[in-house]
């Protein structure tokens, strides 16, 4: 019977806190409900607000793990966003962002990021300090370059920058050793780094739509691709003769 007791007081505490918006919760839909107990939420859903700006007290939310920020109009993000050293996902699609701030690169547990459909035109050193980070979304930006630094990414698997206005890729991208996915169609990209053969895991690879009139030595060592999408590149005929022979162990889509 006193245990009885003892349990019905319990729960009656929980439901006034509830009634009352006092309990904590993992999920909170706007940074005001989620201000209550900041460092009880672990994710934080902004989508679809027509945010143009994020206050500083986001770094408040030091534990929370998924941050969705899709869908705004937000153009830069608070240096305050360095603070949320457990997130794992970040979600920053459809926006219009042009920069990211340096301290992005203090997300050390992030693993996923999704940047596209924005107005990036460069990314920052920094970057380089998502070690755990598995996939990055960079597609539908204005990106002409990446950071050398881009090649500390030792854990990515998947990188999409598709449709942007990349020119060249650094030579650091060779030490994307766990890369498997890579999707880099319709840039202005003119030529590959001889590096690029030692991403010896892809099996997908896209370079459809872009500048490219060659293919470095290298390229063999990729034997898991299949098929090498090259179409809507300007290759002369004689070139795509030349590498089928010198790549005879690759499907290639011309």
């Amino acid at each position: 019977m006193i245990k009885s007791i003892k349990t019905l007081m319990v729960l009656c505490c929980i439901t006034i806190n509830y009634i009352q918006g006092q309990a904590p919760t993992e999920y909170a839909a706007s940074i005001e409900v989620g201000l209550e107990h900041p460092e009880a939420v672990k994710r934080l859903n902004l989508s679809a607000k027509q945010l143009t700006e994020l206050p500083e007290s986001i770094g408040r939310f030091i534990n929370v793990e998924h941050l969705d920020l899709t869908a705004n109009q937000l153009t830069t993000l608070p240096a305050a966003i360095g603070k949320l050293k457990k997130l794992k996902r970040l979600d920053i699609g459809q926006n219009k962002l042009t920069t990211l701030p340096n301290e992005i690169g203090n997300l050390e547990h992030l693993e996923r990021i999704d940047l596209s459909y924005n107005q990036l035109t460069q990314l920052p050193e920094s970057i380089g300090n998502l070690k755990k980070l598995t996939r990055i979304d960079l597609g539908h930006n204005q990106l002409e370059s990446l950071p050398e630094s881009f090649g500390n990414l030792s854990s990515l698997k998947r990188l999409d920058i598709y449709k942007s206005k990349l020119t060249s890729l650094p030579q650091s991208i060779g030490k994307l050793a766990a890369l498997t996915e890579l999707y880099l169609g319709y840039n202005n990209i003119t030529a590959l780094p001889e590096s690029f053969g030692n991403l010896v895991n892809l099996s997908e690879l896209f370079l459809n739509g872009n500048q490219l009139t060659k293919l470095p030595s290298s390229f063999g060592k990729l034997i898991n691709l299949n098929p090498v999408q090259l179409t809507g590149n300007p290759f002369e005929e004689k070139e795509k003769e030349n590498i089928k022979v010198s790549f005879s162990k690759l499907n290639f889509k011309f």
